[in-house]
C-alpha cells in the first residue's frame, strides 16, 4: 500500500498543472491495475482541505464536491474509515463552513 500526500490529491482534484495532473492520475491508474490500495491519512486530508479552501478559495458547495470525490474513490483508503462518509454527509447538512476531520 502507498499513501498520497496533500500534493498528489490536489492534483488530482484542482488539475491545475497538466504535467503534474498526468503524474496524478498515471500513479493512481498504476495502483488500480495492480489493485494497491492507497492511504489517505487525517493529515492529508486536512492539508487539502485547508489548502482547497485558503489557497483555491473553494466555497462549501464546491469543497464538498471534493469531498465526494475524495470519498467515492474506491481505491482510497482512509485512516478512519467508516467516518469520511459521515464527515461528507454531516458537512454537507449542517452549517459548518469547513468540516473537521
Amino acid at each position: 500500500m502507498i499513501g498520497f500526500n496533500t500534493n498528489v490529491l490536489l492534483r488530482l482534484i484542482v488539475k491545475d498543472d497538466p504535467s503534474q495532473t498526468k503524474k496524478a492520475i498515471n500513479l493512481l491508474r498504476s495502483c488500480q491495475d495492480r489493485g494497491e490500495p492507497i492511504l489517505i491519512t487525517d493529515v492529508t486530508l486536512c492539508e487539502t482541505i485547508w489548502t482547497l479552501r485558503g489557497g483555491y478559495h473553494y466555497a462549501k458547495p464546491k469543497l464538498l464536491e471534493a469531498l465526494e470525490q475524495i470519498a467515492d474513490t474506491v481505491d482510497f483508503l482512509f485512516e478512519e474509515d467508516d467516518s469520511m462518509d459521515s464527515v461528507v454527509r454531516a458537512y454537507g447538512w449542517g452549517k459548518a463552513t469547513s468540516p473537521i476531520i
